[in-house]
């Protein structure tokens, strides 16, 4: 190998560590700011909004993204489905096509080599948080999200899934604060995060989704079931 050929290696590993600690920034930066927590004390206003925000993000992570966009187990109007596209979003778990895609991928191929997040292919670590920083999956999986990809308004949202993250922060600070950022946003955001990819490890275990469905739940990966 040429020292041209070295030398162009070395800078592609170099830019690929680099997109790498900036994909990983927000992740890193918001557990960190869990200190202020220690050091702003917790009002019953912050705490009403923390387990508020808790519970609406759970709903739009859970019956949005995974229930709706992922699975299609019901069926809404366009403007819910922006709505909960929107509040799936402020969970700052990415876009609803990136996260109904990659759920979609992972049930067509659960527990193989190419499962986005199997827990048993790979480890706690890159089911948990690593998968989420890798570039194998920082782009949206569009032939796997076809049926929902064709609204403008959720590929916008999908590139810019950080503006309902952003509003509600700024939301939570006017509110009540710095006790709303911190206890309203930051705190329930890390509590959102987490018991989020918790459910997706239980139901990604043979013995939760026999409970849970009676068989392994596969999602066929195909053309559009729709057009808007």
């Amino acid at each position: 190998m040429s020292e041209t050929s070295i030398g162009q290696a070395n800078a592609r590993a170099r830019v690929g560590r680099l997109s790498i600690c900036v994909r990983a920034a927000p992740f890193v930066l918001l557990h960190l700011a869990l200190v202020a927590a220690f050091f702003v004390p917790a009002t019953l206003p912050s705490l009403a909004l923390c387990g508020t925000n808790h519970f609406a993000r759970m709903f739009g992570i859970t019956a949005g993204y995974h229930r709706y966009f992922a699975h299609r187990s019901y069926k809404t109007s366009r403007a819910f489905q922006f709505c909960l596209a929107w509040l799936g979003c402020s969970a700052l778990q990415k876009g609803p096509l990136w996260w109904a895609g990659h759920h979609r991928e992972h049930h067509h191929d659960s527990d193989t080599p190419t499962d986005p997040h199997s827990p048993h292919e790979t480890t706690f670590w890159w089911s948990h948080v690593g998968w989420l920083l890798s570039e194998d999956h920082a782009e949206t999986p569009e032939q796997a999200i076809q049926d929902f990809s064709g609204y403008p308004e959720l590929r916008w949202l999908d590139r810019n899934h950080w503006v309902p993250g952003v509003v509600l922060a700024i939301a939570c600070y006017l509110i009540t604060g710095w006790s709303g950022l911190v206890w309203g946003f930051v705190v329930s955001t890390f509590l959102v995060y987490h018991a989020t990819h918790d459910l997706i490890q239980q139901e990604a275990t043979p013995d939760f989704t026999r409970r849970r469905w009676g068989a392994q739940e596969r999602v066929e990966i195909g053309p559009p079931a729709a057009s808007c």
